[in-house]
């Protein structure tokens, strides 16, 4: 297949637009902690190895500070590098961060219904919470769902195993 000029300026284009947007939609946020930069699109992929990430995160935390912003693709990524920097963002500033994020692939597009690990803060997750904590205050309470758990473990092993095309029925039963 041969690219004409036309094609080629398109591509280009497009890919302008996409740096441009991107940085114009990030300089809309609040400022974010000093981190390495990346590279556009790709973020700092090419910067963390596969294996032993926490010495490259370690070497970043003596570089920027306690706080340090990378990217991954374009997935925001905040390394909090010491306790005293966690103590401080989690207990003192709790509420600005206590919520998920949406799950839009699970819940919207696979249509998983809302489960407690998922919901965002909130008063439903308030709700879910204080039945969680009623259900399961107590080492025997906990231990007495054993047995339904094993045979709801047994129940979904034979269901893989006779249609494993079904992943996401199963799963969602």
């Amino acid at each position: 297949m041969h690219l004409g000029t036309a094609d080629v300026l398109a591509i280009f284009l497009a890919v302008v637009v996409c740096i441009v947007g991107a940085r114009w939609n990030r300089s809309k946020h609040r400022p974010l902690p000093p981190g390495p930069r990346g590279v556009p699109l790709l973020g700092n992929i090419f910067q963390i190895p596969l294996e032993n990430q926490f010495k490259m995160f370690t070497d970043w935390g003596n570089i920027y500070g306690d706080v340090v912003y990378a990217q991954l693709f374009q997935q925001p990524l905040v390394i909090i590098g010491s306790l005293r920097a966690a103590q401080e963002l989690m207990e003192k500033r709790g509420a600005i961060y206590s919520d998920r994020p949406r799950f839009v692939l699970l819940q919207e597009i696979y249509g998983l219904k809302p489960m407690t690990s998922l919901i965002r803060f909130g008063d439903d997750w308030r709700q879910q919470r204080r039945w969680m904590q009623d259900a399961l205050s107590t080492y025997n309470t906990i231990r007495s769902y054993r047995p339904l758990q094993m045979n709801e473990v047994n129940k979904l092993i034979a269901r893989f195993a006779t249609s494993p095309d079904s992943f996401f029925t199963h799963v969602q039963r």
